[in-house]
């Protein structure tokens, strides 16, 4: 869990956050995804059904590079971002090595260019297979081995909860952007999200265009067995007056290893490459009843 722990935080100092008082134009491509409503943002996770039967996660605009992953809801009064990153793996090493398996390799390969796509992969399906218990049949997290695990949701409540026009959200395929777009009154607001493969980090830009309209709380969460609890932020100092405009970058450090579920972090805010705002955070990881 310690192991996850630490994916967590560090993916979370990969996480940029900006924001601004200025809408940006864009291009659409021909490969472009569109929809005039949000997935749900509020809507329940069932634990007992698989992400085929979930209609608002399907709905949700899917986000990657390879190593970091995301689901983009764009939902308006409240946004949820699904993250995923590789490291996040519940278990253990297990010697699951199948020195039977290479035989079938060529049959397996002949079934398929004759066209037989059923019998190939039912030969696969029989013989490509671990020696060990393997993810459980589906029951990963609970099988010494474990299984692929969620690190968990970036949530954003905005403030202002009034009724909203104009909504559209797509999936720029040429640019691989999601953007979201709609009306609150006479504000026009956008969302901008991508995910870098060279720099390995999840950027996301809000913007309005209209000034001081921008307000809004972040947190995150994980589902299953954890919950993190924020037990007292010191240290809070203000270096630099911040004004309606600027955008601000956040980072958040892990200072320590985890221990007893205690973990102390430093976070930063950022205009430019000086350094606005710092605080140091104690939070606890409690296991849920």
């Amino acid at each position: 869990m310690k192991k996850q722990i630490r994916s967590i935080v560090s993916v979370i100092g990969l996480f940029s956050l900006c924001f601004t008082a200025c809408s940006v134009e864009h291009k659409e491509g021909p490969l472009t995804l569109w929809y005039n409503t949000p997935a749900d943002a509020t809507a329940t996770d069932n634990p007992n059904k698989g992400y085929d039967d979930d209609a608002e996660w399907l709905k949700a605009l899917p986000l990657g590079n390879g190593s970091l992953g995301a689901m983009v809801f764009g939902d308006v009064h409240k946004e949820r971002i699904q993250l995923n990153e590789e490291t996040m793996w519940s278990g253990s090493i297990q010697d699951s090595d199948n020195p039977e398996a290479a035989k079938h390799i060529e049959e397996i390969k002949q079934l398929l260019f004759d066209g037989k796509y059923k019998e190939a992969t039912d030969l696969t399906n029989r013989t490509q297979i671990c020696t060990g218990k393997g993810s459980g049949h589906g029951q990963g997290s609970n099988a010494p081995f474990g299984c692929y695990q969620t690190m968990g949701d970036l949530w954003i409540d905005f403030d202002n909860k009034s009724p909203y026009t104009d909504y559209r959200r797509e999936l720029n395929l040429d640019d691989a952007t999601a953007r979201i777009s709609y009306k609150q009154g006479d504000v026009n607001f956008k969302r901008e999200i991508f995910i870098s493969h060279p720099d390995q980090s999840m950027v996301m830009r809000i913007s309005a265009d209209k000034k001081q309209q921008l307000s809004f709380t972040c947190r995150m969460n994980r589902p299953e067995r954890y919950s993190t609890y924020f037990m007292k932020i010191d240290g809070v100092k203000f270096r630099q007056k911040v004004v309606p405009g600027d955008t601000l970058l956040f980072r958040v450090e892990l200072l320590a290893p985890i221990r007893r579920g205690i973990s102390t972090m430093k976070g930063y805010a950022f205009v430019g490459e000086k350094v606005v705002c710092e605080a140091e955070f104690m939070a606890q990881i409690v296991k849920n009843k």
